[in-house]
């Protein structure tokens, strides 16, 4: 099958796309009483994310970085470009906890640990604390085998060998390089600056409406619909299951998990 692409138009919808797509930076004044955490900020969207916080000038803006040096250099790099001195330095490597055997539950056990903190300063300071996490969309068409979900062990299965390795991987566009010279394909996408937005307005968006944003999925700096899964039978079966494990799991690294979770989020 041959498709023969008419570049004119192909840029014209490119330009469209970028135009319609809101990313706007959603700059407010209450930003400048909020204290920010944000976990990997020395490099890529995490750096430029901290980039738009230090220009709304935050109370206190706290980056995290694996490696002291790398933190170091961001650190400058962001007080030279944005004139901001406030921001300061935390050496978190959640690689550190290498008896987590599934690596995505690492960001969850932090987060977990991180809610009675979230509760403490909403008490105290009589505001509604954000966390945010950095997912993907590809759930949208990700699907999930019934036998996979019928299993015992439903993290287990996922992480086998035969369903997740780098061979498994690798092998995306090796053997015909599709995409290779895909000039249209490659202008679709934003600058990494451009995806940091989402980030912020995931942090600072909507401060005046925060109910919008609980619990939400954001793309294109806008809530969006929960894919028909979920929201299925079988995702409410996914979702208990999955949490369940991933409790059990955490819970033997961490005793204090399944306690946080069973006085925080019943």
């Amino acid at each position: 099958m041959i498709f023969a692409i008419n570049s004119d138009l192909a840029r014209s919808a490119i330009q469209k796309h970028h135009k319609n797509s809101d990313l706007t930076v959603p700059h407010t004044y209450k930003a400048t009483n909020c204290t920010l955490i944000l976990i990997g900020a020395n490099t890529r969207l995490g750096f430029e994310a901290a980039k738009h916080f230090a220009k709304m000038n935050l109370a206190r803006l706290v980056l995290t970085a694996r490696v002291g040096k790398k933190g170091t250099e961001a650190l400058t790099r962001i007080q030279q470009e944005t004139g901001y001195r406030k921001a300061e330095l935390w050496i978190i490597d959640l690689a550190n906890l290498s008896n987590v055997a599934y690596k995505q539950l690492r960001s969850w056990m932090f987060a977990i640990r991180m809610i009675p903190k979230l509760f403490q300063t909403s008490r105290k300071r009589s505001v509604i604390p954000r966390l945010m996490i950095v997912a993907s969309d590809v759930y949208y068409w990700t699907t999930i085998d019934n036998g996979v979900i019928a299993g015992l062990s439903m993290l287990e299965n996922l992480s086998d060998k035969d369903n997740c390795t780098k061979e498994v991987m690798n092998h995306r566009y090796f053997d015909s390089k599709d995409r290779s010279h895909a000039e249209g394909g490659r202008a679709m996408l934003f600058s990494t600056e451009e995806r940091s937005r989402q980030l912020v307005y995931g942090a600072v968006g909507l401060l005046d409406d925060e109910e919008k944003l609980r619990g939400k999925s954001i793309q294109m700096s806008e809530v969006v619909e929960k894919c028909n899964f979920v929201t299925s039978k079988d995702g409410k079966i996914v979702q208990d299951k999955v949490w369940g494990e991933m409790l059990d799991i955490l819970g033997k690294i961490d005793p204090k998990v399944p306690d946080v979770a069973k006085a925080y989020l019943k």
